[in-house]
């Protein structure tokens, strides 16, 4: 009857080690998909103001605002370069943490 229980307990014990070793392997890190972009400033109120962007693309805002530790970006306005033909417009916003009040 024990090694009966001893075999029980090592499948487990197996099917537990890949779950646990996967779980390890989750990231912590915010994802820039997950970033709010809103035009509301009062969507921000209450949030800590961590830096102004300027891009040409608002993923890579959003992607930046993460790397400034940032959950919400507020675009405040764009602007254009000087040659109409080759430049793009480039996005002006400012990056907020707002934790849970961002939800």
């Amino acid at each position: 009857m024990t090694e009966v229980r001893a075999r029980r307990m090592l499948r487990r014990l197996a099917a537990a080690v890949p779950l646990v070793l996967a779980a390890g392997c989750a990231s912590t890190d915010p994802d820039w998909r997950d970033v709010r972009m809103v035009r509301d400033p009062a969507d921000v109120k209450g949030c800590t103001l961590l830096t102004v962007l300027k891009d040409e693309d608002m993923d890579d805002l959003r992607r930046r605002a993460v790397k400034s530790g940032g959950d919400t970006v507020l675009v405040t306005g764009s602007e254009a370069g000087n040659v109409p033909v080759l430049t793009q417009t480039r996005y002006v916003a400012d990056v907020y943490r707002c934790g849970t009040a961002a939800k």
